[in-house]
């Protein structure tokens, strides 16, 4: 029942920083449906760019911030 819920009030869930949750099933299996993330999940968006920079992590210059300052915003208003 908890699972649930929490699945419910992330339906609810609306800020340009969080993915948003669309659907959920339970059969066959338990599955969350998701809207669509341009360019893939954070953690594939920075090992590609670890790959593309010749195995270094990427700089967290202006770019970095950025990513960082979206992640609290989404963060806060959770």
């Amino acid at each position: 029942a908890a699972y649930r819920e929490e699945l419910e009030t992330l339906m609810q869930l609306r800020h340009p920083n969080i993915l948003r949750v669309i659907s959920t099933f339970e059969k066959p299996q338990e599955c969350i449906v998701t809207k669509w993330m341009e360019g893939g999940p954070l953690n594939e968006w920075l090992e590609r760019a670890k790959k593309e920079n010749g195995g270094k992590t990427i700089s967290w210059g202006v770019r970095g911030r950025k990513i960082a300052l979206d992640i609290a915003s989404g963060l806060a208003y959770l």
